[in-house]
C-alpha cells in the first residue's frame, strides 16, 4: 500500500525544525524565525511584535504556558495573519509578556496545515489543510 500527500511549501531550516513566517498586526508587519513545536498545545511569540503593533497586550484574552522545565508565564491571545512561503492564515496568537529565547508555532496553527518532515535532509514541506 502507497501513501502520497502533496505539499505546496518547501521550507529548508537549520538547526531544529523552524521556519522564517511573515506576521501580520494591523499595520505592522515582520518577518521572524520561529520552532515548529508539535508538542506545544499553542503558539507563543515575543509580546514586543504586539507592542509595536500598537496593541494594548493586556487586553488579549490571557492564557497561561508552561514550558518542559517548568518555567511559566501568561501570554495574551490577539488575532493575527501569519504568512509562510505562499500560505496565509488567520489565527490568534499569544504574545508573551516576557522577552522569549525562542518563538514558537504549536499545533493550534499546525493544525490548520498538512506538515511533512524531512530532517536528514533538513526540509519541511507545508500545504494547507482541505475545508
Amino acid at each position: 500500500m502507497s501513501l502520497q500527500l502533496s505539499f505546496t511549501e518547501r521550507i529548508t531550516f537549520q538547526d531544529s525544525p523552524g521556519a522564517l513566517v511573515t506576521l501580520s498586526l494591523a499595520d505592522y508587519e515582520v518577518d521572524m524565525p520561529v520552532l515548529i513545536d508539535t508538542g506545544a498545545e499553542l503558539s507563543l511569540l515575543d509580546g514586543v511584535h504586539a507592542r509595536s503593533a500598537g496593541l494594548e497586550i493586556f487586553q488579549g484574552r490571557p492564557r497561561a504556558f508552561q514550558g518542559f522545565l517548568g518555567a511559566r508565564t501568561v501570554a495574551y491571545q490577539h488575532p493575527a495573519r501569519l504568512r509562510l512561503g505562499s500560505l496565509r492564515l488567520d489565527c490568534e496568537l499569544a504574545f508573551s509578556t516576557q522577552p522569549l529565547l525562542r518563538q514558537v508555532l504549536g499545533l493550534d496553527v499546525l493544525q490548520h496545515l498538512r506538515f511533512g518532515l524531512d530532517q536528514r535532509a533538513r526540509e519541511m514541506f507545508l500545504a494547507t489543510r482541505p475545508g
